[in-house]
């Protein structure tokens, strides 16, 4: 165990200490010193805007506000550092004693009671000679009572054989699920992802009432605080939000967070309720940001470092690579100062068992590898462009009616949001019998759309069956179990009627559209998405819902742009 860094908040006097800690408890403690609160409402307003808003008006009077921002920074650091630790010898000798190149690795441990000191920049603590304070710190955690005093909690029984992860997602743009799914995917471990749809407290209440010790990480996406962080926005009040995932003895938690707001209030009432590590990103994170933090973060997860040392690695990526996209170009980004973690207690975090092959017997021939999976197609040279507001609102369009038409304009990506969304849905289990993808650039219509579907599902027997069977039996199938199929390039099926260019006549569209009258009926449970040039098919009488398509908005615009 290694050096415990403490800073130390004494409200009664306005003043701060600054302790080191050593592996066997051992207090070295400086002289405590005057420390006033270093930022003002206008201040903290400022910065709120340079992490937001800048981005998108990088030009002229705001390239301007942003360069006294970036220097406001750098000296509210200098400035925290020199009345820390050059206040006195014995306060001089603790920062010699861990921010030297040669210093053992520590932890930074920020201590109040009070929500507004914790929630100030101590990442942002520098000097010449030692540089940030942050990057040297293999953890960096806020607590409301000194570290030694944390409760031990030794009641965890996650697995090691799999990783074990609840993420809910509000319908928000501002966050990095499909970073963490991609993320998760890359560990060489199990995987277990479980996406809580719809992401109310009603229904996390349900889901964990039987998976008490289940999950190593619940994260909560793209989410926003309201009534002054009493409250995560679309789920429910954070006090009640934090005793269900306390009770259910979650030990981590990511709040990864769409808009500024109250978040070091909510973060630390969860913490407060028992949950013993939330780590919280309190502003969206821009372009390669949200790659960087999720890789990082997942993956020291998954190893059982625990949220606040998965932080720390992820705020050494985030400077390391510290580029981000605005619209004159790519900037350099502060935001590795941005995310904190609050911890209540101490525990001893579950590290996953990488998979392992089984081994070979000795004089017999390995197994035949089992055939690979059925993949849905691949996107367009740019792949998919942000677009994570539209896919989840797809996601809730389909969730409310068995088929839906996603339209728009040529080129706007109606093909990579609709990959996009199978690919989620897919791999998040919100349809867990199967996604199926169909493109209909040729002809053969509802035969060719079954028979692809059918094989998936029965193997090549199934094209043995008569036409009226295997209508029957997919139809059958598809009202029971809870699939998606998407169908991309439905325009194509009618054409231009005035010109008979469709690739189906008439009868053969009556019969489609009678196919997804059926399968939308009543009772049934799976979901169609068919995707179109055109906002109405002329031959689609069954009963769908719609969603337009519009351009790349925003950060998505911006992250394209600086693709290009």
């Amino acid at each position: 165990m290694a050096d415990t860094l403490e800073i130390l908040d004494l409200p009664e006097t306005g003043q701060v200490q600054v302790s080191v800690i050593d592996e066997t408890g051992s207090r070295e403690s400086a002289p405590p010193v005057s420390f006033p609160f270093p930022l003002t409402e206008a201040e903290l307003s400022e910065m709120a805007w340079f992490f937001t808003e800048f981005a998108y008006e990088p030009f002229g009077e705001s390239r301007n506000r942003a360069e006294a921002v970036e220097a406001g920074l750098r000296d509210l650091g200098r400035l925290m550092m020199e009345t820390l630790f050059r206040s006195s010898e014995e306060a001089t000798g603790i920062l010699d004693r861990v921010g030297s190149e040669q210093g053992q690795p520590f932890r930074l441990s920020v201590v109040s009671a009070r929500p507004e000191f914790l929630s100030l920049p101590w990442e942002l603590l520098n000097s010449p000679d030692v540089g940030y304070l942050a990057s040297r710190a293999y953890g960096v955690a806020r607590h409301a009572t000194a570290i030694e005093e944390l409760p031990l909690i030794d009641n965890f029984s996650q697995p090691d054989s799999q990783f074990n992860v609840l993420m809910l997602c509000p319908d928000s743009a501002g966050g990095i699920a499909t970073e963490a799914l991609a993320a998760m995917e890359s560990l060489a471990v199990d995987v277990s992802l479980d996406c809580l749809r719809p992401p109310s407290i009603e229904a996390l209440e349900a889901h964990l009432a039987e998976r008490a010790g289940h999950y190593h990480l619940i994260h909560l996406d793209g989410v926003e605080t309201g009534d002054e962080g009493e409250l995560v926005k679309d789920i429910g009040q954070v006090s009640r939000v934090a005793e269900v995932i306390a009770g259910s003895r979650i030990p981590a938690a990511l709040v990864t967070c769409s808009t500024p707001g109250h978040f070091h209030i909510a973060a630390e009432t969860m913490a407060r309720a028992g949950i013993p590590e939330v780590a919280v990103a309190p502003v969206p994170l821009g372009g390669a940001g949200r790659k960087l933090f999720a890789d990082a973060f997942y993956a020291a997860i998954a190893a059982g470092d625990g949220a606040a040392v998965a932080v720390a690695q992820a705020r050494r990526s985030l400077m390391e690579h510290p580029h981000r996209p605005s619209n004159a170009g790519p900037v350099v980004s502060w935001d590795w100062i941005t995310p904190l973690v609050f911890q209540s207690a101490r525990y001893t975090p579950v590290a996953i068992k990488p998979e392992e092959p089984e081994p070979a017997i000795p004089g017999m021939l390995p197994a035949t590898p089992e055939a690979p999976p059925r993949q849905l197609p691949r996107g367009g040279p740019y792949g998919l462009m942000g677009r994570r507001r539209e896919i989840l609102e797809v996601e809730r369009a389909i969730a409310d009616n068995p088929v839906v038409l996603l339209s728009g304009a040529v080129g706007v990506g109606k093909s990579e949001v609709a990959l996009g969304l199978a690919a989620w849905v897919e791999k998040s289990g919100g349809r867990p019998d199967g996604v199926f993808h169909t493109n209909f650039d040729v002809g053969a219509g509802l035969d060719k759309a079954l028979h692809e579907v059918g094989t998936a599902l029965a193997g090549l027997e199934f094209g043995d069956l008569p036409s009226v069977s295997r209508r029957n039996w997919l139809l059958e199938y598809l009202r029971e179990h809870q699939t998606l199929l998407v169908w991309d390039g439905v325009e194509n099926l009618a054409g231009v009627p005035t010109a008979g260019t469709g690739l189906l006549d008439d009868g053969e569209l009556a019969e489609l559209d009678e196919f997804l009258s059926e399968l939308a009926a009543d009772g049934g449970n799976s979901r169609v998405l068919l995707v179109s040039r055109r906002e109405a098919e002329p031959w689609l009488s069954a009963s769908h819902g719609s969603y337009l398509l519009q351009g790349l908005a925003g950060q998505d615009r911006m992250e394209f742009a600086t693709r290009l």
